[in-house]
C-alpha cells in the first residue's frame, strides 16, 4: 500500500514537471517571436522607444510626487510650494531634518555597498563602455538615494535620479528582449531622454541630451526612437492632470522677510 502511494505521488510529480516544461517551452517560443520582431522590424523598435518613454514619464511623475510629499511632511510647507521659495520653515526643522536625512542616506549607502558586485554605472558610462548594460536594482537605488537627499533638504536635484531610473528601465527591458548592442545603446538613450523631457517639460532638450551625452552622436537609426520617446514621456507627465516637475508646484516668492529661510 505504501509503495503504491509512493508510485502514485511520483507519477503526479513527473506529470506536473512535464506540464511545467511544456508551459516554459511555450512561453520561451512566444518570447523568441517577440524578440525577433523587435530585432528585425524598425517600426516595432520605434514603438518600443515610445513605450519606454511612457514608463520613464510615469517614473518621473512618481518620484516628483514623493519628493513633494517628503517636503510637505518634513518641513511643514504648503502643498504645491517649492521648499526654497515658500514661506520660512521652522529653524529646528531646517537644522535637524538634513542631519537625520544625511545619516539615513549614509547608512543606506553603507549597507548597499556590501551587496553590490560592482560600482554603479550611469547611462553615459554604460553606453560608452558596457554597451548599454545597466543594473536595474542599482538604478532604483540611485533614485532612492536622490529622493532621500533632496527630500531631507539637501541642495541637490533629482536629475541624476530621473535619468538613472529611466535609463535603467530601458536597459533592463532591452536586455530581456536580447536587443543588439547598438539597439540597446539607443534604448538607453531613449530612457535618459524621456526622463529629462518629462522632468523639465522639454521634449527637445531631452532628445538633444540623449544624442549629445548618452548616445554621443547623431545617426539615422537612433533618430526616430529618441524623437518619439521624448514627446511620449513628456505627454505622459502632462496627462491626466500630472504636470511636469517645475509646473507642478506653485512658487510663492516672499520678499522682505527677516525670518529664517531655507534656501
Amino acid at each position: 500500500m505504501i509503495e503504491e502511494k509512493a508510485t502514485l505521488s511520483e507519477r503526479v510529480r513527473l506529470t506536473r514537471s512535464k506540464l511545467t516544461r511544456q508551459y516554459r517551452h511555450a512561453i520561451d517560443r512566444q518570447l523568441a517571436r517577440v524578440r525577433r520582431v523587435f530585432r528585425i522590424e524598425e517600426i516595432a523598435f520605434v514603438l518600443l522607444g515610445g513605450a519606454v518613454g511612457v514608463l520613464a514619464g510615469i517614473a518621473v511623475v512618481m518620484m516628483s510626487r514623493i519628493l513633494d510629499l517628503m517636503h510637505e511632511l518634513f518641513f511643514a510647507i504648503e502643498h504645491g510650494t517649492l521648499l526654497g521659495a515658500g514661506p520660512p520653515v521652522e529653524p529646528w526643522r531646517a537644522i535637524f531634518v538634513p542631519i537625520v536625512g544625511g545619516l539615513v542616506l549614509a547608512i543606506i549607502m553603507k549597507l548597499s555597498g556590501r551587496f553590490r558586485s560592482r560600482k554603479i554605472v550611469d547611462p553615459i558610462e554604460a553606453n560608452a563602455i558596457y554597451g548599454g548594460r545597466m543594473s536595474l536594482l542599482d538604478s532604483l537605488g540611485v533614485g532612492l538615494e536622490c529622493l532621500i537627499s533632496s527630500g531631507s533638504g539637501a541642495s541637490v536635484g533629482l536629475e541624476a535620479g530621473y535619468s538613472q531610473v529611466g535609463s535603467g528601465l530601458a536597459s533592463y527591458l532591452g536586455y530581456k528582449l536580447r536587443l543588439r548592442r547598438n539597439d540597446l545603446r539607443t534604448l538607453v538613450g531613449c530612457g535618459a531622454a524621456g526622463a529629462i523631457a518629462a522632468a523639465f517639460d522639454a521634449p527637445l532638450a531631452g532628445a538633444f541630451y540623449a544624442f549629445e551625452l548618452v548616445i554621443c552622436g547623431y545617426n539615422v537609426g537612433a533618430f526616430a526612437p529618441v524623437v518619439l520617446h521624448s514627446p511620449a514621456a513628456w505627454s505622459r507627465s502632462e496627462w491626466p492632470n500630472t504636470p511636469a516637475l517645475f509646473r507642478s508646484r506653485r512658487i510663492a516668492l516672499l520678499s522682505g522677510s527677516n525670518s529664517f529661510r531655507w534656501c
